[in-house]
């Protein structure tokens, strides 16, 4: 029997790696590279009760814990089960093909769950390629246009690591907000960048969203935690597409715990940018190095321990084989790699 289905999906190719081996070093995914301080994992499982498990999660608790978090009214923040979820959700609503208006504008390259997502909502999709190794955002404002119902964003960009600047953000968004056009701004790795947030400014316009992630710098990937900042409006429209409980009780005490210990986060992230520096400077005494403004830089040195998981790749103005290499919190784990 031949069931019917959406058929679009056949040009969809997901791919998932396979699972890094409990005994090596994993420096392959953007994860945390030091453990949690034990202080602060006692204060997380002696939060836990029964009935965080047992009963539907406060999911505008939740949001009133990040809105004291982010200095941001309730009804500016919207909560997901990591940020890509509310990637989704943005897609969904300002790019879906039933609204009428489906071409998107994404920086190449990008995450590549952008598009991902985008093939998912039939969409036609403008890609302004790097220029002289940045982004390009003269190219990105001339490709925005009437047509346009997103620009999608990630401030570093993911996964080259180059940063936006509020000014040239704002020329972005006044060029989408003249075409009625939403940007999202992706800040899954802002902590460990010299730019500004865009949280602050979010809710002030018609037409940004901003999403953020406890996946990397908290180091939490696998509590799957995420939350955009919109004004309220837009926070209405992602809502009407959302699951009904995007977060578990167990998430919910952990984001409690994380707020509440905020100086733990302040410190791993200061670890990892001293670590980053030193690591690009030894590095660049025998190899080529690119380095980032995220937790992980590139380098042309492929040749790691085999007890150390890395990622290879290429950047689009090179055809060698570069290593994409996640910042290790540790200094014996530095001075393995080089």
């Amino acid at each position: 029997m031949t069931i019917k289905y959406a058929l679009h999906l056949n040009n969809i190719e997901r791919m998932r790696g396979a699972y890094p081996s409990p005994d090596t070093i994993r420096l392959n995914s953007a994860e945390r590279t030091s453990e949690i301080p034990q202080i602060i994992w006692n204060k997380y499982i002696d939060s836990l009760r029964e009935t965080d498990i047992r009963y539907y999660p406060d999911i505008d608790h939740a949001i009133n814990v990040i809105a004291k978090h982010t200095q941001q009214r309730a009804e500016y923040i919207t909560l997901g089960h990591g940020s890509d979820s509310l990637i989704k959700n943005a897609f969904e609503v300002f790019a879906k093909d039933t609204i009428g208006y489906t071409n998107i504008v994404i920086p190449d390259p990008c995450f590549v769950m952008y598009n991902i997502y985008a093939d998912m909502m039939k969409c036609s999709v403008n890609k302004v390629a790097y220029k002289d190794k940045k982004f390009d955002v003269q190219g990105t404002i001339d490709a925005i246009n009437i047509d346009t119902s997103l620009v999608v964003l990630s401030n570093p960009n993911s996964p080259i690591g180059d940063s936006i600047s509020i000014p040239d953000l704002l020329s972005i968004i006044k060029k989408a907000a003249e075409c009625k056009c939403v940007v999202l701004i992706d800040e899954a790795y802002i902590e460990f960048s010299s730019v500004e947030s865009f949280v602050s400014r979010a809710h002030l316009h018609d037409n940004v969203i901003v999403t953020r992630t406890f996946s990397k710098a908290v180091g939490a990937a696998g509590i799957r935690f995420g939350y955009a900042v919109a004004n309220s409006r837009i926070i209405e429209l992602l809502n009407k597409v959302k699951n009904m409980y995007e977060i578990t009780g167990p998430t919910l005490k952990w984001i409690e715990t994380i707020v509440d210990n905020w100086g733990m986060v302040e410190v791993y992230v200061n670890q990892i940018k001293a670590k980053r520096s030193i690591l690009a400077h030894e590095l660049e005494k025998d190899y080529n190095v690119l380095s980032s403004e995220c937790n992980w830089i590139h380098t042309t040195k492929t040749d790691f321990d085999d007890s150390i998981t890395t990622r290879q790749c290429k950047l689009p103005w090179d055809d060698r084989i570069w290593t994409r290499l996640c910042i290790p919190a540790d200094r014996y784990t530095l001075e393995r790699l080089v």
